[in-house]
């Protein structure tokens, strides 16, 4: 259901908006919203080490995920 939730996203990001580039963070560690990046076509751009903080006050890492309008599959 979120991969096709985010793909409307991007239609409309894209579409709609008429927007260049999307970008997504996740923990690296959340696979459900990579697989979900990953089938609509966003790619790994890097790591942001100790980027936020979660619900325990820990810092973690968080991957970032681009998709530039040109690459939409």
């Amino acid at each position: 259901m979120m991969t096709k939730a985010l793909a409307e996203m991007i239609n409309y990001c894209f579409g709609t908006l008429k927007l260049n580039k999307l970008f997504l963070r996740s923990s690296p560690l959340n696979f459900g919203s990579i697989k979900a990046a990953e089938k609509n076509g966003f790619k790994l751009e890097g790591f942001m080490r100790k980027d936020f903080k979660n619900g325990n006050g820990v810092l973690i890492d968080i991957a970032y995920y681009g998709l530039l309008n040109k690459e939409i599959v």
